[in-house]
């Protein structure tokens, strides 16, 4: 039997460049770690010279203090150590009697001697150096100076590496995009029946025949579907799972010509790539055709655009969402448009839809008005040991494996809570039940997570703090942060979003990337 001859992969020419960067960093650092060592031996001579030219000019010798030193400063009273300047007299090298003011440990009695340091004149100076502290200094500097070639080096390495990735990835679209037809079965083959579609990896090289279009994998097709249960019937396109029949909601997403719009866009766009759902583009207004930027712009998200006739006003954007709310999977807003403020950066329509929409609903935002939403960092959710939390923490980690990313659940607890009066009281339990109680959350959380989604990487912290301190802190490296809406009594009405809890409320306003809120929980009526 003949072992078939598997051709190496052709190099690619990022695959070069990254090579030789990896040369230039290595000889970079060894340079520059060869200049570091001249450079440290350098300052160890010149400080060994110092200790000893220091040592043959200066000289030890006892001066006898000639008044009490005064009462001791309160640091003395604490035990710290503390030194005291009083009237003392000593003798020169030469022999010349010499009187002055010294500093001298302690609060010496007069009469006492105290030792101390002169140059040749006579003069009070301070100790030579030594060679043991010359020598730390040497070090010190070169094991500094180390870090940051160390440092500067990595960056480099990184940031070439992220440039040559996105390179990569562009590269990759690209060659998709010829492909796609014949891996999905789109495109008709020409070969004649049975023929399958000709595999093309991305390297550009035809590969064999493979047999058929589904290539052995689930299929889900994107088709106007009609949908028979009332509770998901809507508009728009649909995502079947061919194995199980299993919808995919639509991703929707308000957007106009800011950029705020843009960047909620893009981050649907990635969530519903990576959820197999498709991906609405919602322009509410009055005009009945598409403006150029936002088929620009669906084009190159592969969105849907949909119209809605009305006013361009906030109000009547939030009142479309709203009534997609039943129909979708997830409602996307921006934070900074119409109606926000230094500080609280969500605008009318996010703080409308938050907490009154019947589906989950993401605010997205950077840390800044023109900072891009992030795209790294763990999913962060935040759970109280409630049904609405377990709404979250249940989003979370859909988020969490759809997109890849890591989990964080975090559980903060303390002593002092709002009463129904909301005056704050203190809770009764002690600080350990307390720990424990706290502890014991995260554990059912760790492992309702578990459950849930058993390959996701997951972290639970039970920490003492209020929620939104806690969340926001974290949402400085999140990639979101996924909490839910206090419950609610009755079924929220359009204008609820404005009766936010004060933790809600407050990641919409002010947290550092996008939030994701679960629809408000009501319970059911008692009889």
């Amino acid at each position: 039997m003949r072992a078939e001859r598997i051709e190496p992969l052709p190099r690619r020419t990022t695959d070069r460049v990254d090579r030789a960067a990896v040369v230039l960093l290595t000889v970079a650092g060894l340079v520059g770690a060869l200049v570091i060592g001249v450079f440290a031996l350098a300052v160890h001579s010149s400080g060994f010279a110092r200790a000893d030219r220091e040592l043959s000019e200066r000289t030890q010798v006892e001066a006898t203090v000639l008044t009490d030193a005064p009462l001791p400063v309160p640091a003395a009273e604490r035990g710290a150590p503390v030194t005291v300047r009083v009237p003392a007299a000593w003798t020169a090298p030469d022999g010349t009697p010499r009187t002055g003011t010294v500093r001298v440990p302690g609060r010496p009695a007069a009469g006492q001697s105290e030792p101390i340091w002169v140059d040749r004149s006579g003069a009070v100076v301070e100790a030579p150096t030594t060679r043991l502290s010359a020598f730390a200094i040497a070090v010190f500097d070169g094991a500094v100076l180390l870090v940051l070639l160390v440092g500067a080096l990595v960056g480099a390495r990184r940031g070439i590496g992220a440039v040559l990735a996105r390179v990569n990835a562009a590269g990759w679209e690209r060659e998709w995009a010829e492909v796609e037809p014949d891996w999905s079965g789109r495109a008709s083959t020409g070969r004649g029946p049975g023929a399958g579609p000709t595999r093309r990896g991305p390297s550009g090289v035809r590969g064999r025949p493979v047999a058929g279009p589904s290539f052995d994998r689930p299929r889900r097709c994107v088709c106007p579907c009609r949908i028979e249960d009332e509770s998901v019937r809507g508009r728009g396109d649909v995502v079947v799972d061919s194995e199980q029949g299993a919808t995919v909601q639509p991703v929707v997403v308000g957007v106009d010509a800011t950029r705020s719009a843009r960047d909620a866009a893009a981050w649907a766009a990635e969530v519903a790539e990576a959820r197999g759902a498709p991906l609405h583009l919602l322009l509410v207004g009055p005009g009945t055709a598409a403006p150029d930027w936002l088929t620009a712009l669906a084009g190159t998200l592969r969105g849907q655009v949909e119209l809605v006739p009305g006013g361009d006003g906030p109000e009547a954007v939030a009142e479309a969402l709203s009534a997609r709310a039943g129909t979708a999977g997830l409602l996307v807003v921006g934070s900074h448009g119409e109606g926000s403020s230094s500080g609280l950066l969500a605008g009318t329509v996010a703080l409308r839809l938050a907490g009154a929409s019947a589906c989950p609903v993401a605010v997205v935002r950077g840390s800044a008005p023109d900072r891009t939403p992030p795209t790294a960092g763990p999913v962060v959710v935040g759970i109280d040991g409630t049904e609405a939390g377990d709404d979250a923490l249940d989003l979370a980690c859909d988020l969490a494996r759809d997109l890849g990313a890591p989990l964080l659940v975090v559980h903060a607890w303390s002593d002092v809570v709002a009463g129904a009066d909301g005056s704050a009281h203190r809770r009764r339990e002690d600080w350990s039940e307390l720990v424990a109680q706290g502890e014991a959350v995260a554990a059912g959380a760790r492992r309702r997570v578990a459950a849930r989604v058993p390959g996701v990487e997951v972290e639970t912290r039970s920490v003492e703090g209020t929620a939104l301190r806690t969340l926001l802190d974290l949402g400085e490296s999140a990639r979101m942060v996924v909490a839910a809406p206090r419950s609610a009594a009755r079924t929220p009405r359009p204008d609820d979003g404005l009766l936010l809890g004060s933790t809600s409320r407050g990641l919409v306003g002010f947290a550092p990337c996008p939030v994701v809120l679960t629809p408000v929980r009501v319970p059911s009526p008692t009889r």
